[in-house]
């Protein structure tokens, strides 16, 4: 922290790059799920783009992983920044 400095906007910064590498192991083991699904090879049969396939089928099937993982995050972010009453609100 002491890098950072001691503002609110750092905290959050920290708090957020800390929490990156659990949040992108639990997207590629997602995507790595859905990309071996049979509606991804039958796109592929079709001729679809890898653009495309990306975009209409696996990031659908990536999104509620993600939005747990986030909600999960920003719960046990709330409890940390209640635990130090010195620092402000995070809502504004």
């Amino acid at each position: 922290m002491t890098m950072l400095g001691p503002s609110l906007i750092n905290v959050i910064i920290a708090i957020a790059i800390s929490r990156l590498p659990n949040t992108n192991r639990i997207i590629r083991s997602a995507v790595l799920s859905a990309r071996e699904s049979l509606y991804v090879e039958a796109s592929r049969a079709l001729g679809c783009s890898n653009w495309r396939i990306m975009l209409r089928h696996l990031l659908p099937n990536v999104t509620a992983p993600m939005g747990i993982r986030l909600r999960r995050d920003n719960c046990n972010t709330t409890v940390v920044t209640q635990k130090h009453p010195e620092w402000p609100p995070l809502e504004s």
